[in-house]
């Protein structure tokens, strides 16, 4: 049985008009919201400021290796009807295996294709009908690809990590037992690095202490191998439903 999830305000809308977007791409079916957006669905843990759609499935394959030129018809035919933006110098151009991105209402929207860490959940949010991804697979792709593979590290994904180990611990060790012995070195010294850099302010989270000290609290979570959880103590909820 499916179960519903509600986002609130502005995302809410965007996440509807970008899913009506990327269904006409890809089956809907074969869409998942990921990300933030779909981890704030179920945690009320912050605000997000972009969406993360990913798909899998013999259509998007044809999509994304056969169909690129009907991909660009196709967002040029939105944007014409002033739905979405693209970008705007005139570059704009969908490559295989490359993310299709483009924004809506000043949101930045990105299509991956991309293969699940595991099974689909049945958590749906309510307003777009859209499937949210699990969580375990939510926080396996920002660990393995961004923070790993492309060493990125964002102060969202610093929280996102932290609040996991009190909201959702066997998916966050789910997650990092994905990465091999020498990428969690790899994760533990960047983090570390992490701890002295700047980096903007997070959206509305609900824990202003946890955010304060995030850099810290991330890598000494990672640092023990996920034997030291951060406190989350949320606040009043930054939701309206």
């Amino acid at each position: 049985m499916r179960k519903f999830l509600s986002l609130a305000g502005k995302v809410a809308s965007v996440v509807e008009t970008a899913f009506h977007v990327v269904s006409s791409i890809v089956p809907p079916q074969e869409i998942s919201l990921g990300g933030g957006t779909a981890l704030e669905a179920r945690w009320r843990h912050r605000l997000s400021t972009d969406l993360d759609f990913f798909s899998h499935g013999e259509g998007t394959d044809l999509t994304f290796y056969e169909d690129l030129d009907k991909v660009v018809a196709c967002l040029k035919e939105w944007e014409s009807k002033g739905v979405i933006q693209l970008q705007k110098d005139g570059a704009f151009a969908v490559r295989p295996n490359s993310p299709i991105t483009f924004h809506v209402d000043g949101v930045p929207i990105t299509l991956t294709r991309s293969k699940p860490f595991g099974s689909q959940s049945n958590e749906v949010e309510k307003r777009s009908g859209v499937s949210l991804s699990p969580v375990r697979d939510i926080l396996a792709k920002k660990l393995f690809h961004r923070v790993w593979e492309k060493r990125i590290l964002t102060v969202r994904d610093a929280y996102d990590f932290a609040v996991s180990a009190t909201q959702s611990p066997e998916e966050l060790r789910f997650a990092w037992d994905q990465l091999p012995q020498h990428a969690r070195e790899v994760v533990v010294h960047d983090y570390g690095v992490g701890v002295k850099s700047n980096s903007p302010p997070l959206l509305s989270p609900q824990d202003e202490r946890l955010a304060k000290n995030v850099w810290e609290e991330t890598h000494r979570m990672f640092f023990s191998n996920l034997a030291y959880t951060p406190r989350y103590a949320p606040q009043a909820n930054i939701h309206q439903k």
